[in-house]
């Protein structure tokens, strides 16, 4: 536990934290590390700042944790697992220029356990120290999964969301994600199959969706022509145990989510087409998942094509529902910083200025590879970004 104001002793949990009770340069430093100092710094009062900070900081715990325990807590990073598990060297280059901007106001422990971090970069020992942090963030606050009397911890940087993810699928209770294009929910089913050591399959949803999607196709592949029954990816899932994934569930038929409401609440559902053995029985291991951009009550003004979902379909769903955003968490892991504050900056005036356009994780990430291996600059990812926007728009996020 660390010390604040007048040696008042701090908690352990950043979400628990009295943002008052830290000196005034913690704050500031801490402001840094959530890149939100200058919206900071323009609130007028102390009460404001720190309101502010706390908001910030709850918006994504799991970075804040990271700085909140060398920053406040003067932790030694390698106790703290203040780096990322896939740890990269641009994320020791990031902390450092945060704590070497603000030296004085850090305690010497953290300080030089951080500069003695990067100094095993520079002189060649970068897969040493990339072990040894990486091992200490293993062991910091993990993603668990209880499977019985066995558990098992998930690693890599994933956002928030991912662990009430692994709680649900746990008990097999389904699971709907709904964020904005491009923030990750497919990506997170995939490592959550991979999680859960399982088998993973998925289904693009479109109003052109028929029966055959849930029940299989019966299909001229037997001998001399004859037609056969052939599993679709959702029966095949439901019955051997794996990840199923719905993408894009608000762009399909309602009528037809309806059609399989009975087996997703209940333990079997019957197929006709396989007329030699009809009922199809769940798996234990069937975990399901849909990913959707809007909340299932119709389309709106920035995803013009999806329809209302049925509130029964809905209520499969109901204590499974995810809300998402993009994770600056994560996308700091995919990207270096300029890319990132660059997008954020974007991002932020999108929002404020209420436009019908998206700065997505995959955005992000692409710039990256782009950047990595061609060597792009910051005219490069404009180029790239804008083609297309309209010059009021471009002006009101200064594009």
């Amino acid at each position: 536990m660390g010390f604040g104001k007048r040696g008042r002793d701090l908690p352990v949990d950043v979400r628990n934290a009295d943002f008052k009770a830290m000196h005034k340069s913690q704050m500031w430093v801490l402001s840094d590390w959530m890149a939100c100092r200058r919206q900071v710094a323009a609130l007028k009062t102390y009460d404001e700042q720190t309101a502010y900070l706390k908001a910030r900081c709850l918006e994504n715990a799991a970075r804040a944790q990271q700085g909140y325990d060398i920053i406040v807590l003067q932790k030694d990073p390698a106790v703290s697992g203040a780096v990322p598990a896939d740890v990269e060297k641009r994320t020791f280059q990031i902390l450092t220029e945060v704590i070497v901007k603000h030296k004085d106001a850090i305690g010497e422990q953290a300080f030089k356990a951080v500069t003695d971090a990067t100094d095993a970069i520079k002189s060649g020992l970068e897969a040493a120290a990339k072990a040894a942090v990486k091992a200490a963030a293993e062991n910091a606050r993990p993603i668990v999964i209880k499977d019985g009397s066995k558990a098992r911890k998930i690693k890599g940087v994933m956002p928030p969301e991912f662990e009430r993810m692994v709680q649900l699928a746990s008990v097999r209770i389904p699971i709907l994600l709904v964020g904005p294009a491009g923030c990750g929910k497919t990506y997170l089913a995939e490592k959550l199959a991979e999680a859960l050591d399982l088998d993973a399959s998925d289904q693009s949803c479109s109003e052109g969706m028929s029966e055959s999607v849930f029940n299989g196709f019966l299909l001229p592949v037997g001998k001399g022509g004859s037609f056969e029954h052939v599993a679709s990816p959702f029966l095949t899932r439901y019955e051997e145990g794996g990840v199923m994934l719905l993408d894009e569930m608000d762009a399909g038929d309602s009528n037809l989510f309806t059609y399989i409401n009975k087996a997703i609440a209940n333990n079997s559902y019957t197929v006709p087409q396989r007329y030699l053995k009809p009922v199809v029985k769940k798996h234990e291991d069937f975990v399901l998942i849909a990913a959707a951009n809007t909340f299932g009550h119709g389309a709106d003004a920035m995803y013009v094509g999806r329809n209302q979902l049925d509130a029964a379909t809905l209520d499969r769903f109901k204590v499974g529902l995810i809300a998402m955003d993009y994770s600056r968490e994560v996308e700091m892991n995919l990207a270096p910083a300029e890319i990132c504050n660059w997008a954020w900056a974007i991002r932020d005036k999108i929002r404020s200025n209420k436009l019908r356009r998206v700065m997505s994780t995959r955005v992000i990430k692409d710039l990256a590879t782009m950047t990595e291996r061609y060597g792009w600059k910051r005219s490069e990812w404009e180029r790239a970004y804008f083609t297309g926007w309209s010059d009021a728009d471009r002006r009101q996020v200064g594009g």
